[in-house]
């Protein structure tokens, strides 16, 4: 059975996933930003309206963890999601000129710019159920809300 992997030392991992009704238009976000020990940094989930698909959930939750590290300072992250479509999209041009591409470029600039180092990974469904969870949540959340969850004092063991 496969399980979530930790991290390295050195830095945080961010899961983040989206949820999307076709039929009610529903949609939400979450991420869980996550030390090496396991332990929950900070995790966030929130709705969002008028989306246009599933994919586009997806890369608004990893949007969200990733300006999340960026304001907590972390400097080392790797981004894992379920969706291989997010991390192609991510590390190609393919998709600049798409619907989607204003988000897309705005998470590749984040994370180009923000981090000392940031990669992005693709994970079985099965070790992302706390985002899944959380972007379960997001879609019974007020619309535009974002709701955050946060262990500050972990940082201060990790920094």
């Amino acid at each position: 059975m496969k399980t979530w992997n930790k991290p390295q030392q050195d830095e945080l991992k961010i899961n983040s996933d989206g949820a999307f009704d076709p039929n009610t238009g529903v949609s939400g976000w979450g991420f869980i930003i996550r030390d090496d020990h396991n332990m929950m940094v900070l995790a966030g989930a929130g709705k969002a309206n008028f989306l246009l698909d599933a994919f586009h959930a997806e890369l608004l939750g990893c949007l969200a963890g990733v300006k999340a590290a960026v304001q907590l300072g972390i400097s080392k992250i790797v981004l894992e999601t379920d969706v291989s479509l997010v991390k192609s999209a991510v590390e190609s041009n393919e998709y600049r000129l798409s619907a989607l591409g204003g988000v897309i470029t705005e998470l590749r600039l984040l994370l180009m710019s923000e981090f000392v180092e940031a990669r992005v990974q693709v994970c079985p469904r099965l070790c992302n159920k706390v985002a899944d969870a959380l972007a379960a949540f997001g879609c019974n959340c007020p619309s535009d809300d974002q709701i955050t969850w946060g262990m500050y004092h972990v940082l201060s063991r990790i920094w």
